[in-house]
């Protein structure tokens, strides 16, 4: 059993499973492709033994390169794009819900996917009123009314 441990393939897989669970909680999308590239150093060594410097070139070669092959496609798929051009596409046309009566020239709270936010309305609401979401100015967002179509 302890051989199998201190085997080069073993190492390498282990380095590359820790290398993935440590992707969990690091953000960013980096770190799984030098998983990757560890992974691949233990296919190589299945079938051919190399010495340390080829497998730390195997493995630098093939992180990088699934780096700048694959971290592009990754990140489009895996996580939702909210473009540029409107940052605030999340907010714009979604349902608040009132938590005070607030309107006119006065400020209030509204709830929005569970956070109490500073809401603005140019019309009276009241608590538990629906409100459309118009736009995101900072850390408040400008509402109205919301009106079945």
């Amino acid at each position: 059993m302890s051989t199998v441990l201190t085997q080069d393939y073993m190492i390498w897989f282990l380095a590359g499973l820790l290398l993935f669970i440590l992707e969990f909680l690091v953000p960013g999308v980096i770190i799984m492709f030098f998983g990757i590239g560890a992974w691949c150093v233990v296919i190589v060594l299945l079938v051919f033994n190399l010495s340390f410097g080829i497998q730390l070139l195997i493995f630098l070669t093939t992180s990088i390169v699934s780096i700048l092959l694959l971290r592009k496609k990754i990140m489009t798929r895996w996580f939702s794009k909210i473009t540029e051009e409107n940052p605030d596409e999340e907010f714009v046309g979604r349902q608040a819900e009132a938590l005070e009566a607030f309107g006119l020239d006065k400020y209030g709270k509204v709830a929005f996917k569970g956070t109490s936010w500073d809401g603005e309305c140019s019309e009276p609401v009241q608590p538990g009123d629906k409100l459309r979401i118009i736009r995101r100015d900072g850390l408040r967002l400008i509402v109205k009314p919301w009106e079945r179509s």
